[in-house]
């Protein structure tokens, strides 16, 4: 009896401290899963530049409004995650008593518009751009040190036209608002009207000479059944394209398709599908599994601009807008005529529709020649100048050797020698001979004899260009002009017998 008493007490015991382990395990496992990964030094440095980057744009966005009449920055203003790209920051102000969207971007890489006084003439044209379907420009400010853009353009609370087919608030998160299940397609009816007013908008800019080539769902404000076009300066700044991985694909699947297009079509046919489907076009082959259920008067067109052909004919702007889908009725519209501007502005205008043109990093400016003056041409070694090739080593001349000058008397049979050593610097060479009637050599006048001066006495051979040393001692031997004291000598070189 006691022992089994003993034994469910054990038991007891052994499966309490199991449950209160297996708790413990599992509350220990929980804190493991759910505790945040490591953070690298890479991510730490990426967001410290980013939240650095972001208080820099705040700093010059106050700094501009500060500079503008009627302008006030919005106490919500920050909409940092409103777009796409990453270096675009957006703000609400006060502008004139309405509500206007600020943009600050910074530019593109290789801008084609000059960062000066001739760049403020070309941007201050989007405000010229008046078009029923443009969203027109505000205000524009450049900032010269910074290399950033800030433009001004009216927000009546109107969202873009991919809000419309996702069904969601224009201010929202990028990354979170655009839920592919929340995707609808835009009505036939809807889709012929935005389409022709779009085309319209970007024939203006066509004829006008102004590069856009950054059409997509969200850069079309659509309010009251009207859409307009913005962000007209992405084309002048020469921005990365949202649509650039679709445009190298198309580049590379059918190269002479894309060379018969310009980017306006393409973009224009990435956005028409996305209203007929839905859905972006991601990928080419979406085309080939268009759904039935879609309007098939936009396949063909679809079709038109994607697919080669036989003839490998390519539609242009104008003739989409005459395609019978498009021809609906736009009340009170005439289209108008297109814009001139001086020839400094079209000049700049037409190197930025060369980059526009062209796929996001293929453009490269032609690069400043400085002009630098050529050195002096080389005289010939004949000429007898003292000029040297630029291109031979520079030499210096040696020091002339130094020279033994020699003084004897006719009493005394001791010899005095008196070296003279040149100066270190050397003498520059005159270019040519001394005029005549110039003033006698330094040294004085020369010798009766007719010598050199300070050269030895007449009769005596030369001994300027005698070295120190043996010879020179034997040259002034030589030259010796007063006698020697005979000296007695015995010989004894001779053998003894």
């Amino acid at each position: 009896m006691l022992l089994t008493a003993n034994r469910e007490k054990e038991q007891d015991f052994s499966d309490s401290f199991y449950s209160s382990r297996s708790s413990e395990y599992e509350a220990l496992l929980d804190r493991t899963t759910t505790t945040k990964p490591l953070v690298t030094k890479h991510q730490i440095i990426t967001e410290a530049k980013k939240q650095t980057a972001k208080e820099e744009m705040v700093e010059n966005v106050l700094y501009s409004v500060r500079s503008l009449s009627n302008c006030k920055l919005m106490a919500d203003h920050t909409l940092w995650g409103m777009g796409w790209r990453q270096t675009r920051g957006n703000f609400f102000v006060e502008f004139g008593e309405k509500l206007h969207l600020l943009t600050i971007v910074h530019i593109g890489e290789n801008c084609p518009v000059p960062w000066s006084k001739l760049g403020k003439e070309t941007f201050s044209i989007l405000k010229q751009l008046k078009h029923p379907f443009i969203q027109i420009c505000s205000e524009i400010d450049m900032l010269m040190d910074e290399k950033q853009l800030i433009t001004l353009t009216y927000f009546g609370n109107s969202g873009s036209l991919r809000d419309e087919i996702y069904g969601c608030e224009p201010t929202r998160d990028f990354n979170r608002k655009y839920q592919p299940k929340n995707a609808k397609k835009i009505a036939a009816a809807s889709v012929s009207k935005y389409g022709r007013q779009i085309l319209e908008a970007l024939i203006f800019l066509e004829a006008s000479g102004v590069p856009y080539t950054h059409l997509h769902t969200g850069n079309v404000i659509v309010k009251r059944g009207v859409a307009r076009i913005t962000q007209l300066e992405n084309g002048l700044l020469n921005l990365e394209r949202q649509e650039e991985r679709l445009l190298r694909q198309f580049y590379k699947q059918s190269p002479a398709k894309f060379a018969t297009l310009t980017l306006d079509v393409i973009t224009f046919g990435v956005l028409l599908y996305e209203m007929a489907v839905g859905k972006p076009l991601e990928n080419l082959s979406q085309i080939a599994e268009y759904p039935s259920s879609s309007n098939a008067e936009v396949l063909k067109i679809l079709q038109s601009i994607f697919v080669e052909s036989a003839d490998n004919k390519s539609p242009t702007l104008t003739e989409l807008a005459d395609n019978p889908f498009f021809k609906v009725s736009l009340s009170n519209y005439v289209r108008p005529a297109p814009l001139t501007f001086g020839p400094k502005v079209t000049q700049v205008l037409k190197k930025a529709n060369e980059a526009s043109s062209q796929l996001y990093g293929v453009f490269k400016p032609t690069p400043k020649v400085t002009r630098q003056r050529k050195p002096a041409s080389a005289a010939s070694p004949r000429s007898g100048s003292g000029a040297t090739s630029p291109s031979s080593p520079r030499t210096t001349p040696a020091s002339p050797k130094p020279t033994t000058t020699t003084t004897s008397t006719s009493t005394t049979a001791t010899t005095t020698k008196t070296t003279t050593t040149a100066a270190a610097a050397p003498v520059p060479t005159p270019k040519g001979p001394p005029p005549p009637g110039g003033p006698p050599p330094p040294g004085g006048p020369p010798p009766p004899g007719g010598g050199p001066p300070g050269g030895p006495p007449p009769g005596g051979p030369p001994n300027l260009a005698a070295p120190p040393g043996r010879n020179g001692l034997l040259n002034s031997i030589t030259g010796f002009k007063g006698g020697l004291k005979k000296v007695e000598t015995n010989d004894r070189s001779a053998p003894k017998i």
